[in-house]
Formats: C-alpha cells, structure tokens, sequence
C-alpha cells in the first residue's frame, strides 16, 4: 500500500475470489466474496455500495466516506489484519505516496494515510495517533472539480494539521 500498484492490487482482489469460492478468480466472484467477508463485520450495505474493481480505479466504484470509515474501523479492530495493514499505509512526510506530503510537521509519522485520486478526484483515509495515545480513522474525499488538483490536496493536508494539532501527538 505504501507504492500504489494498481496491477497488484487487482490481482490480489481476483486471488481473493478465487480463494474465498475455490474456483478461477473472477472480477464477479471477487466482487461477491469482498461483499459477503465486509458486509456483516462493517455493517456496510453493499446496496448502496458499488465496487467494481480492487484497486479502486473504476469510475463505478461507489463508496462514501463514512462506509470507507467504517471498513477503517473494522480493519483497525480486528486483530488479525490491524497492525499488518496500519504499517502497510505511508507515513505522512516518510514513505510511500505521502513521502512529500506534511513533510513539515514534527508528529506526521503518527499518521497513516492511503492516498486516492483520479481526474477531478482525490481523497485520503487512514490513522492519527491521539494525544492519549489512542488511534483515531478518518476519510477526506474530494470530487467533482474541474481546476487543477493541487489546491485541493493542499486542503487536505490542511485538514491532517488542523487534527494532528487538536488530537495528535503535541
């Protein structure tokens, strides 16, 4: 996750079909298994949910940040995957797509983040550490714009300072 590899990433997703159903892994019988794993542990309702792919490129993959949160959620609770796949996201100014980003803040390899973007899109989801050495999940989507996506990752970035100077590390 630190690198995206979109070709990995949906090769994954198709081993995962395969696997789940024990027959040639599909996109449609890696879709059906990513739904019935997710559905009941995140609450997610894939009716209102569209994902088409796994590395999120389609433009018919449909998930809004709070169902993204609530896979966060999931992902950090259950002890099997947690510290996996939090240490599989970039740190902020460290590694990975956020190598180059936040690069100024004292406390940003306390956040895990995975970034997203396609035209007119961006988006980041992960972890903050808290002050209290708790963790909190959060998700910044953007969509729709026409300009130039530089201001909108700026605001992003903006929105991780705002949270790690209220919640994070101090």
């Amino acid at each position: 996750l630190k690198d995206s590899d979109n070709l990995m990433t949906n090769a994954v997703f198709k081993k995962l079909g395969e696997t789940y159903f024990q027959s040639r892994g599909t996109w449609q019988n890696s879709l059906k298994a990513v739904k019935e794993i997710l559905a009941g542990p995140t609450g997610i309702n894939f009716r209102q949910a569209l994902v088409n792919d796994g590395a999120g490129l389609s433009r018919y993959n449909l998930l809004s940040p709070m169902q993204l949160s609530k896979l966060l959620y999931f992902a950090y609770h259950n002890k099997t995957v947690s510290s996996a796949f939090i240490n599989a996201l970039p740190i902020a100014g460290i590694d990975g797509t956020m190598k180059y980003r936040l690069t100024d803040q004292r406390h940003g390899s306390r956040i895990h983040l995975k970034t997203g973007s396609m035209t007119g899109i961006t988006a980041l989801a992960g972890y903050l550490r808290t002050k209290h050495n708790g963790t909190v999940s959060f998700v910044i989507m953007v969509n729709g714009f026409v300009k130039p996506r530089k201001p909108f990752i700026r605001m992003e970035d903006d929105i991780c300072r705002y949270l790690m100077s209220t919640v994070a590390h101090g």
